[in-house]
């Protein structure tokens, strides 16, 4: 059997560094699967970014908290026209406190 993988490091184009790591769990008492994305930093520094239902949902969260940090002029393009932010989907709900019966 494959091995499925449980946790991904996050890349941006300016960074050299990862910017994020997310990691796959199954939350809650019905075991929902969720995807944490967390900042890249050692373990004791690093920073909830949030949950999401969905990898590509996750990815595109740790993105766009990233370039959320970066100053207006960063996101400048060629003839003073500035590039749309990229925007976080929403995050996942909570997993329900009352297990299926």
């Amino acid at each position: 059997m494959p091995a499925t993988p449980v946790e991904w490091l996050v890349g941006h184009g300016s960074s050299q560094a990862p910017i994020a790591i997310i990691r796959a769990l199954f939350l809650g008492p019905r075991q929902e699967l969720y995807y944490r994305a967390v900042t890249f930093a050692e373990p004791s520094a690093r920073r909830l970014i949030g949950y999401w239902g969905s990898l590509a949902d996750a990815e595109q969260g740790a993105i766009a908290w990233y370039e959320a940090k970066m100053p207006k002029a960063w996101r400048m393009a060629g003839g003073g026209t500035e590039r749309p932010a990229v925007v976080a989907p929403p995050q996942k709900s909570p997993p329900s406190r009352i297990p299926d019966r």
